[in-house]
């Protein structure tokens, strides 16, 4: 994709108080651009962030893209596998 998509969001909200009508209205106006377009322009941590923010994004990461599943998630799906392969029905996965 070349240049920026423009995006806009508009949201009305009419009161009525007293026989009278108002209305509010919001713009919310958002670029974006694929990140190939953006070329040397790319957000980069260490000129724009202090050490700070860089630790705090970088934890971020850790939490919001896990590098291993959490030990409990593995358990559920295991026993929720176990479950669906163990069922004799016609539906089953064991029978499909």
């Amino acid at each position: 994709m070349n240049g920026t998509v423009h995006e806009s969001l508009v949201t009305v909200t009419s009161v009525e108080h007293r026989g009278a009508l108002a209305s509010r209205m919001r713009v919310t106006h958002v670029e974006t651009s694929d990140s190939e377009d953006l070329g040397d322009e790319c957000f980069d941590l260490d000129s724009c962030c202090d050490a700070a923010e860089r630790a705090m994004i970088e934890r971020l990461r850790q939490v919001l893209r896990p590098v291993a599943v959490p030990a409990g998630l593995l358990d559920r799906i295991e026993a929720t596998l176990d479950r669906c392969c163990l069922d004799e029905s016609p539906n089953s996965i064991r029978n499909v």
